[in-house]
């Protein structure tokens, strides 16, 4: 999104506006906006978060990239938008909120252990039956 569309949206009558504010175009970098802004700390519309709603943004972000119909829509929407944004994720304090997670467990982990369980689960049924 350029100066040149911002200043358009703000001259646009109430119509247009409503149509260009709903379109996936203005949607996907307004995502893209918010998610900087939360990974540098900041609230929406203004203000710092504190340390403990900085650290559940950041984690839940991870969350959010790392499921794989979002992960596909951001690459597809704007691979180069969405790295300059994920780098932010390595940076100061997001990188240590997720080397440091404590006993918070991403949903990436929560689905490879569960699909991890359901094959344990599968081997002992075959087994069992196996063996009868």
């Amino acid at each position: 999104m350029t100066l040149f569309d911002l200043r358009m949206l703000r001259t646009a009558n109430k119509q247009r506006r409503t149509q260009i504010e709903s379109s996936a175009f203005y949607v996907g970098y307004r995502l893209q906006w918010i998610i900087r802004l939360f990974l540098k700390g900041k609230k929406f519309p203004t203000g710092e978060m504190d340390l403990a709603q900085y650290k559940h943004q950041v984690l839940s972000i991870v969350d959010f990239v790392t499921d794989e119909d979002n992960l596909a829509a951001m690459l597809d929407f704007d691979p180069r938008e969405f790295f300059e944004t994920m780098v932010r994720l390595f940076l100061g304090h997001p990188w240590l909120f997720i080397t440091n997670s404590g006993k918070y467990q991403f949903e990436f982990d929560k689905r490879s252990q569960s699909e991890t369980e359901q094959k344990l689960r599968d081997e002992a049924r075959s087994s069992a039956r196996d063996a009868a």
